[in-house]
């Protein structure tokens, strides 16, 4: 895939500035990460360790529903500016919890926007 077409899926979605916390588990080890953003798709996460893109890793983080998403994520692109992900595997009840989550926090926000 050329860079350009890279950088217009990253934009395909609208995107939701966003703080939760979540980890990374790489089945060597679990770091931390604050999730800056998330679209339906999926997410930019800032950590302390950059990640190869295509790599499969899992994503654990709490939306302020106090719902746990666990899901497994591929890795876009990763740098010390941040860890870009695709949702690739999520658990029916996590997708359903991730929409709502997703859902209320358009309704909530999109209005200030305006």
């Amino acid at each position: 895939m050329a860079a350009g077409n890279d950088r217009e899926d990253l934009r395909r979605t609208q995107r939701l500035l966003v703080t939760p916390k979540g980890e990374i588990s790489d089945g060597t080890g679990t770091v931390k990460a604050l999730i800056q953003d998330v679209s339906d798709e999926g997410l930019l996460l800032v950590c302390s360790r950059t990640y190869t893109p295509g790599q499969i890793v899992n994503l654990k983080f709490q939306v302020s529903t106090g719902t746990i998403i666990d899901c497994q994520v591929e890795v876009r692109h990763s740098s010390d500016m941040g860890t870009g992900v695709r949702i690739t595997a999520m658990s029916e009840q996590h997708r359903r919890a991730y929409d709502r989550y997703l859902q209320e926090y358009f309704a909530q926000h999109l209005g200030k926007l305006g």
